[in-house]
C-alpha cells in the first residue's frame, strides 16, 4: 500500500468521528415581573433580575460597561434594576467550561412622574361661546417624561378643589384640541361649563406608565357671559 493511499485511509477514518465543539458556562437572566408592564418596553415597577449559571464558578454583572466594573453576583439572590434607559451586562466563569463571552439586555424602568419644564406656569380666563355655554381657557406650559406626556386637568364648581372629587379630562400633549398657548406653551378649552359660575381648576402631567404628578395649586375662574370673544 503507497504512503498517499495511508494517509488518505487515515483522514476518511478520523473524519468519521464527530467533532465535538467546545462550549462555555452558559448564563440565563430572568425577570420579575417577566416583561415589561408599562408602556413602550417599560418597566412602571423596579423588576429584579436573577441570574443562573450552567455549571458551578462565579458570575459577574455591571450597569457601566461590556468592559465592567464587575460585581459579583449572589447565587440565587436577585438584583433590583436601576431606574431609566440602561443595559445590563452579565457572564460566568466556570469551573469545567471556562468564560463565557459577556451578554447584555436593555432594561427600561419608569416609577418617577412627569418633570414640569423649568418657569412653568398656569393661567386660565374664561368666557361664554355662541351657543354651547360656558368656556374656560386654560393656558399651561409643558412638563417632560421619558415615557412621553398627558395632561390631566381637574375641574369643579367651586372655590376650592378637591382632586379625589372633582371631573377630569385626559389629553394627550399632542392632542389635536391642545393648541399653541398665547401666553404658555399650550392651551387646551375646558367647553360645557355654566355662565357666571365659580370654578375652581387643577392641571397634572401624566406620563405613559400612569406616573402622576402631585402638584396641589389650583385657581378659580368665571366663564363670564359678558366675555363673547374666540380665545
Amino acid at each position: 500500500m503507497s504512503r498517499l493511499l495511508r494517509v488518505i485511509i487515515l483522514a476518511l477514518f478520523f473524519l468519521s468521528f464527530p467533532v465535538i465543539a467546545h462550549a462555555s458556562t452558559q448564563t440565563n437572566m430572568s425577570s420579575n415581573p417577566i416583561m415589561p408592564n408599562g408602556a413602550n418596553g417599560w418597566y412602571k415597577t423596579t423588576p429584579s433580575i436573577t441570574l443562573t449559571r450552567s455549571e458551578a464558578g462565579t458570575t459577574y454583572y455591571s450597569w457601566t460597561s461590556t468592559f465592567g466594573p464587575w460585581t459579583p453576583y449572589t447565587d440565587g439572590v436577585p438584583v433590583n434594576a436601576i431606574e431609566g434607559n440602561n443595559t445590563f451586562y452579565y457572564y460566568s466563569e466556570g469551573t469545567i467550561s471556562g468564560t463565557e463571552y459577556v451578554k447584555s439586555k436593555i432594561v427600561k424602568v419608569d416609577k418617577t412622574a412627569p418633570t414640569w419644564n423649568t418657569g412653568s406656569s398656569w393661567r386660565a380666563c374664561g368666557y361664554a361661546g355662541a351657543g354651547d355655554g360656558g368656556r374656560i381657557k386654560l393656558e399651561f406650559d409643558g412638563a417632560t417624561d421619558v415615557t412621553g406626556v398627558s395632561y390631566r386637568i381637574y375641574y369643579a364648581e367651586g372655590n376650592t378643589l378637591d382632586w379625589n372629587l372633582a371631573r377630569s379630562i385626559t389629553i394627550s400633549s399632542t392632542d389635536r384640541n391642545i393648541l399653541p398657548g398665547d401666553n404658555a406653551q399650550y392651551k387646551y378649552i375646558i367647553t360645557g361649563l355654566i355662565p357666571n359660575q365659580t370654578y375652581s381648576i387643577g392641571i397634572r402631567a401624566v406620563d405613559g406608565n400612569g406616573n402622576e404628578t402631585t402638584n396641589t395649586n389650583s385657581f378659580t375662574d368665571i366663564p363670564s357671559t359678558s366675555w363673547d370673544t374666540t380665545p
